[in-house]
């Protein structure tokens, strides 16, 4: 990832070899000084060679909020960020922009709610809505995204299940409330990425879609158990940071294809079991719980496991601790 921010020159060839040789280029600004003259036509005309690796962002904008309408000038732009806005004017002028593929809005005082109706939006594969001050975002035309690949929702969930209709989602980001059910989930085929970050949640119980392969679960307020972990049977990667309630894990010979666990800041956290039986287990971090190193070492560890970091943040006892793991042949997987 390349940030070009309020860059004074367009350099053209240099942002399209850092393109095409697969680079994401974010060019930004965060106020109107910085893109008069043909800042906008120059970016244009790169947008229209190049693929959504060009990316342009508009944030910040403190005193007079961003005017949409400069969008005019960009009408072959693919890759568009409109986030971390208090306020926009001329919003509907969106709706022009006819080759969108990706589509990033955090507009905190956004009054365009049925935005997502527009028929220039349906070709987008990624879609990002921030929270704003009402959250009221209407979900439901969502149904007709049918190229949708990639979404993150961010506090809006009126609608929500009309998320359960996009039938090539592969990878979903979702911070809602514990009010908002998330049994559209089970309806999503090629859902293979999930993860939950904030809002809340007490735990997954209404999820059975198995086919999920990466789970992160992050800071989500109120959750405490993971019961039907072991139903995850096409598991590869388990994040689990900042929930102080969980209290213990309990991994199963049906987890197959389990290579990486990832559980950080759970202070709460006092058991661990059952890591012998994931025969494709690379990776293992733990950092920051209250589970004792002594007995969770009495389970035994699949010969497969190459990586495996043991944190609690006492330096001494992490000393310690390293140091038996490198004596066993476990890398800490940290850069040196």
């Amino acid at each position: 990832m390349i940030r070009l921010n309020n860059p004074e020159t367009i350099d053209k060839s240099a942002i399209q070899k850092e393109v095409l040789s697969g680079q994401v280029v974010t060019v930004q600004f965060s106020d109107a000084q910085y893109y008069g003259g043909d800042v906008l036509a120059t970016i244009n005309e790169l947008c229209e060679g190049l693929n959504e690796n060009l990316c342009v962002r508009f944030y910040g904008h403190y005193e007079d909020g961003f005017d949409c309408a400069h969008l005019k000038n960009l009408p072959f732009v693919k890759n568009l960020e409109l986030n971390c806005l208090s306020a926009v004017e001329n919003f509907d002028t969106l709706r022009q922009l006819e080759h969108l593929k990706r589509l990033n809005v955090g507009v905190f005082e956004l009054d365009e709610i049925e935005f997502l109706s527009w028929p220039n939006l349906r070709n987008i594969s990624d879609l990002c809505l921030s929270e704003s001050r009402k959250n009221n975002i209407d979900l439901k035309f969502l149904s007709a995204f049918d190229k949708l690949t990639t979404l993150f929702l961010n506090g809006h969930v009126k609608n929500i299940e009309a998320v359960g209709k996009l039938s090539k989602i592969t990878e979903l980001s979702l911070s809602v409330t514990s009010k908002a059910s998330i049994a559209f989930l089970n309806q999503l085929p090629r859902l293979r990425k999930l993860r939950l970050i904030l809002g809340g949640r007490e735990n997954l119980d209404e999820v059975e879609n198995y086919k999920i392969e990466e789970l992160e679960i992050v800071r989500v307020k109120g959750f405490n158990g993971f019961k039907n972990l072991r139903k995850f049977i096409n598991l590869r990667r388990l994040l689990i940071e900042d929930q102080i309630q969980i209290k213990s894990l309990d991994f199963a010979n049906k987890l197959k294809e389990l290579e990486e666990v990832r559980l950080i800041n759970c202070k709460g956290l006092e058991s661990v079991t059952g890591l012998s039986h994931l025969q494709k287990l690379d990776s293992v971090r733990i950092y920051k719980t209250n589970i004792n190193f002594e007995e969770f070492m009495k389970q035994g560890l699949p010969d497969s496991l190459r990586i495996f970091a043991f944190y609690t943040t006492k330096k001494s006892l992490d000393a310690s601790i390293k140091h038996r793991l490198t004596a066993l042949g476990y890398a800490d997987g940290l850069p040196h």
